[in-house]
């Protein structure tokens, strides 16, 4: 499965305009009302926020109105476990042998 994540609008507006089947996830960075229905009236599958700036209510929010949450830019242990607490399905992260420890603990299971 292949899903190209951007911050560049009008490219992942291209994306879906040469192949709708192609998931696409748009980096917005904030969790507002407002970019998660840019992010629907792009049709993008995902959106990329900052992770201390979700909750878990923003993010169950999002997946109720259809789009899937991934955390971008985590930088640190603290921040990994916040974005999991909030119940995204994914990160950009630098350390993911952590990452897979920590849903290991929690007795998340992992593709």
């Amino acid at each position: 499965e292949t899903i190209i994540i951007g911050s560049d609008r009008d490219s992942l507006v291209k994306v879906k305009d040469l192949d709708s089947r192609v998931e696409v996830g748009w980096t917005a960075f904030e969790p507002t009302d407002e970019n998660v229905s840019l992010a629907i009236k792009m049709g993008c599958h995902h959106i990329g926020c900052s992770p201390n700036l979700l909750t878990p209510e923003i993010v169950a929010e999002a997946n109720h109105r259809g789009i899937q949450v991934r955390s971008t830019n985590v930088p640190d242990l603290e921040a990994m476990r916040h974005a999991v607490f909030c119940g995204v399905i994914g990160m950009t992260i630098n350390f993911p042998e952590k990452l897979t420890a920590y849903l290991q603990e929690l007795g998340i299971p992992q593709d």
